[in-house]
């Protein structure tokens, strides 16, 4: 409802502030109607050669991960402790607004006595990725602080899901068998 209400003010407005009927307010308002529905589902999966981070000489750093969409919401994994090649599997189903497009895995160091240490992120811009279909990713991860690729890796899949009937059934990414996404949808 939100971004269907999000869709009619900006239509609205664009019909107000330009002439009717010329080519410009016509795109405006169809690229804006082709951005009125967005949901993402991601599946976290597992992380490879993380930089241990821990405090202290014999500490191993506790990694998850926090996805967010364009500096909204932030949804998050469990920490796996003291592992360098963490697996998570776990699956996010995440509204997007019409004007997000990029969606941030970031992989943290738990940390219970500190702020918790960047052990790297990813960006990928999902709209640019063939919607209605699942994208296996394994990517390395960028350092925070020196803005480089580092060792480390993520492996994710992700969904982007511009219709309503592309969440209707969704198949999984290693096989045919369409996957109903019932616990998001109850």
């Amino acid at each position: 409802a939100d971004q269907l209400n999000s869709a009619t003010d900006y239509v609205e407005k664009r019909r107000r502030s330009l002439p009717a009927q010329t080519p410009v307010s016509k795109e405006l308002v169809l690229s804006r109607l082709n951005r009125v529905f967005g949901f993402l589902i991601v599946r976290v999966l597992k992380a490879t050669n993380l930089t241990n981070k821990g405090i202290g000489i014999v500490t191993v750093s506790s990694p998850y991960v926090s996805l967010s969409v364009g500096g909204g919401q932030t949804y998050r994994t469990a920490s796996v402790a003291k592992n360098l090649n963490p697996v998570w599997d776990e699956e996010f189903f995440i509204p997007v607004a019409w004007d997000q497009t990029s969606l941030e895995l970031h992989v943290w160091s738990f940390c219970k006595i500190s702020d918790h240490p960047s052990l790297g992120f990813v960006n990928v811009n999902f709209r640019d990725l063939q919607h209605g279909a699942w994208h296996h990713r394994r990517e390395h991860l960028q350092s925070l602080k020196k803005g480089t690729s580092k060792l480390s890796e993520i492996e994710f899949e992700v969904y982007f899901a511009s219709e309503v009937q592309q969440l209707s059934s969704v198949e999984t990414p290693s096989s045919a068998e369409p996957k109903r996404l019932t616990s998001f949808l109850r």
